[in-house]
């Protein structure tokens, strides 16, 4: 590479860093088995990514190379995990990543998410306008009683992202479990401060992981799902086992960190014959407490209908 061509590639990387559109992905450890396809379908963005990891205290469970090698840069922050729930850690997630991203506009996704349809964005960008956020769920008053947006994944103005981390901060340093939930928090704060959210098609469950079809094939519904085709595949993978429903695709693991588990039913994909299908869905389920109860009462009545 010449010297003309090695100036022309930095004046290329420093227009995507300070360009129209970044993208903070949020991960922790047990994330890593969809880290790679969540990191595939955002690259279809090229758009300047960074992952904010939380550290995992243990080098064994840090991501591999190639991971590194998808994303522009890579933020680890200190072990968050010292609180139950994902409400502490992901602060300081969404506080580095506003304070990192230089671009106009921000994407965040977790890195056990999809985007089966990337080039959806353009849609997501026409329907903001000139709001400042848009995100996969908004304030239902059937579900939520106090100010609410979803977190899983949204778009925002960088700069009314700093705004709204900043009136955040107050609830967390020091840590004050009046103002509730992050999603909770995070509304109270874009009320305050009045920024001007666009409100989406909202999908059957905050989740975006409860429903699905008679074939079993997830059916969230709302504005990400039908535009981007996002998916929360960890937040699936542990509902169908409860619901009895066969696995998340194959395709979606990375297998080189899959548990055993895992490993045990994703050859249910690769079984051809129905019975031994079951057999391995079946010992997926009952490894479960709520899914074990629904199988033997369907198993029951099975055989009630036998009886009849």
């Amino acid at each position: 590479m010449t010297h003309e061509e090695k100036i022309a590639k930095m004046d290329k990387e420093s227009a995507r860093m300070k360009g129209k559109l970044g993208v903070l992905v949020t991960a922790h450890h047990g994330q890593k088995t969809f880290m790679k396809t969540c990191l595939e379908s955002i690259n279809k963005l090229n758009a300047w990514t960074i992952m904010v990891f939380d550290n995992p205290g243990d080098l064994r469970h840090w991501p591999k190379q190639e991971i590194f090698n998808m994303i522009d840069g890579f933020y680890l922050k200190h072990d968050t995990r010292i609180f139950p729930g994902p409400a502490y850690p992901q602060f300081f997630n969404f506080r580095h990543g506003a304070n990192l991203l230089q671009t106009e506009y921000i994407f965040v996704i977790g890195a056990d998410s999809v985007l089966e349809s990337p080039e959806g964005l353009s849609e997501i960008f026409r329907m903001l306008g000139d709001g400042d956020i848009i995100a996969c769920s908004t304030k239902n008053p059937e579900r939520h009683g106090q100010a609410f947006i979803g977190t899983k994944s949204f778009l925002v103005k960088t700069e009314k992202f700093r705004e709204i981390m900043n009136w955040m901060e107050k609830t967390f340093i020091p840590f004050d479990m009046r103002y509730g939930n992050f999603e909770n928090r995070m509304g109270q704060a874009i009320e305050e401060l009045e920024i001007k959210e666009v409100k989406p098609e909202n999908p059957f469950d905050d989740q975006l992981a409860y429903k699905y079809d008679k074939d079993g094939n997830v059916d969230s519904g709302g504005t990400w799902a039908e535009v981007l085709g996002f998916r929360h595949l960890r937040g699936e993978q542990t509902v169908r086992q409860r619901m009895c429903l066969r696995p998340v695709e194959a395709k979606f693991f990375d297998t080189t960190y899959s548990t055993k588990e895992e490993i045990a039913v994703l050859k249910y994909w690769s079984e051809k014959d129905p019975a031994k299908q079951r057999e391995i869905l079946e010992a997926w389920w009952n490894t479960d407490a709520q899914g074990k109860k629904l199988l033997e009462e369907m198993k029951g009545g099975e055989r009630m209908k036998n009886t009849t």
